[in-house]
Formats: structure tokens, sequence, C-alpha cells
């Protein structure tokens, strides 16, 4: 997994981009092919207990080299 967390005061970005939470990145690998999927996490003073929430997701057909 990659995160999207350590900076200390979180700013916009273009707005397609999820921008106002920290979140992480989920990278699942097969034979032939990557998967990721991301993922927002609840701020420090939001509940946790509603989990994260998938944002984006892809997969990557590696062996022809194209986006699925």
């Amino acid at each position: 997994m990659a995160g999207a967390g350590g900076y200390w005061h979180l700013h916009q970005v273009a707005k397609q981009y999820l921008d106002d939470r920290h979140g992480l990145l989920r990278l699942k690998v097969t034979r032939d092919r990557i998967t990721g999927k991301y993922y927002g996490v609840p701020r420090p003073q939001e509940s946790w207990s509603g989990g994260a929430r998938l944002i984006d997701s892809f997969q990557f057909n590696w062996k022809p080299h194209r986006l699925v």
C-alpha cells in the first residue's frame, strides 16, 4: 500500500483529485494484471466507524500494456 499523508496542512489540487483528506492506495498484482484502488479515510475529527471510502480504481493489463 501507498499512503497519501504526512503533509501537515492539506491544500487544494485539481478538481478531479481528493484534496480534503488523507488516503491510501492498495495495489494487487497478478500474473497479467495490476489493480489499484484508492481510498479516502476520515479526518481526525470525523467518526472512524465509517471506515475508508473507495474514491477511484483502475486495472492495468500489463501484457499488452493497456488500461482496462
